[in-house]
Parts: structure tokens; sequence; C-alpha cells
């Protein structure tokens, strides 16, 4: 909220950030749980001032936990519960998802349209559909130099070429 949307604003950009709701106003349990830094997240406030920037809020799950290996009733309470919590938490329309640690569930798109987003995204994606978009990850330990990387024509066409391996 402090760097990254005046960068974005100065650059005459937007950009979509995921919540896990259970976890909004407290920290990254699920990285600290492997040895990560602790890193506080965003407010209920700090979402409304994403949107009041300009910026888009997209839901991340509500726990932050697998989707892709959990069952179809698990995943679709997940989802709309993250997603009633933010349109509650700000009035806006939530329609974008990305699922928590890239794991799709194997009907991905049948359970974005059943749960009212219009896409998700993955970091690892097979298909390049409605319901697992590629998305890039963006790390606090990125540098100029891996976010070129991340972002040109080459490391896109690596990633297309190797999610398709994803067993």
């Amino acid at each position: 909220l402090d760097w990254a949307v005046p960068e974005l604003k100065r650059r005459g950009m937007t950009a979509t950030f995921f919540f896990p709701t259970h976890h909004v106003g407290g920290h990254n349990d699920w990285d600290t749980k492997e040895g990560k830094p602790k890193v506080e997240l965003m407010n209920q406030d700090d979402l409304n001032s994403l949107i009041a920037a300009g910026m888009e809020v997209g839901s991340h799950g509500h726990r932050h936990i697998p989707l892709g290996e959990s069952a179809t009733d698990i995943v679709k309470k997940e989802l709309t519960e993250s997603k009633g919590l933010l349109e509650e938490w700000t009035g806006s329309a939530i329609t974008q998802l990305a699922w928590p640690y890239g794991s799709v569930p194997h009907n991905a798109d049948d359970i974005t349209t059943t749960c009212g987003f219009d896409n998700a995204c993955a970091i690892f994606s097979k298909a390049n559909s409605k319901g697992q978009l590629r998305r890039v990850i963006v790390h606090e330990q990125d540098t100029a130099w891996t976010l070129r990387l991340k972002f040109g024509g080459a490391y896109r066409a690596y990633r297309s070429w190797t999610d398709r391996r994803i067993p």
C-alpha cells in the first residue's frame, strides 16, 4: 500500500491485490511456519484504501489452504466465504480469484463460475482458461532484475512449456 500503489499510480497502472480473508489484519503464518520472515498483512481499512486508489481487491480463499487438494464442497465454502467477506468489507463486487499456492482444483472453470468469479489465476497452470489464467508471483525478495525476467517473453514461454507438465 505504501510502496507499490504509489509506484503503480506514478506509471498510470493498476493492479489486483489478492487477500486470504482469515488473515486480513494478521500476518503470513503460512510462510512463518516454513521459517520465512513474518510480514504484517493489510487490514480492512487498507483494502478500502486500495480501492479508493483505483486498485482492485480479489479473493485468495479464506484460510489460504491448497484448494487443489480439497474436496469440492470445501473449495466452494472457502471461496464463497472469502468473496462474501471482501464484498461486505469493501462494498465492492469481488470478481477475481487467485488460487492459494497455485493449487488448482480439477474442476476450476466450473467452480470459478459457480462461486461468482469472472476468472481465476494460478502460479502454475496446465491450461490457460477462465479458471486457470497464468499469473506471475511477486515476492519481497524479488529485485529489479528478477522482475524484468518474470515479465519478459522468455519467462512466459518457459512457464507455458513447464506448466503443461505439472502432474
